[in-house]
């Protein structure tokens, strides 16, 4: 049995990788693609490049204050390469090791798993 959530639903004619780029929203509605001045109106001064080609796994936080804000997520994944193998198989994300230590600062998280 197929569980629908509308609110979550995403058109099947994007690929499953590029779902977070086409950004569709609740009634297949596009987003804007989102750009360097989002994540930094989000408080965000870094972002993570993973690369996922096989058998590698490299990771890096990017600094964005130093890309013009108009830069869009596509542009960053097209122009990223892997420092450790040289792929350009990479998937972006929020650098959550930054998100974790500014939310310790602001508001006293601390994410970090205690024993039950």
């Amino acid at each position: 049995m197929k569980t629908s959530f509308p609110e979550h639903d995403v058109p099947s004619y994007i690929p499953h990788d590029q779902r977070d780029l086409a950004g569709a929203g609740a009634e297949g509605v596009r987003r804007p693609e989102r750009t360097v001045a989002d994540w930094i109106a989000e408080g965000e001064t870094t972002i993570a490049l993973f690369c996922i080609a096989k058998e590698c796994g490299h990771h890096a936080s990017v600094d964005i204050t130093r890309l013009s804000p108009e830069t869009k997520h596509s542009q960053i994944i097209r122009r990223a390469r892997c420092t450790a193998c040289g792929s350009r198989d990479v998937k972006l994300m929020r650098d959550m090791d930054a998100h974790y230590r500014r939310m310790l600062e602001e508001r006293g998280f601390d994410p970090t798993p205690r024993p039950a």
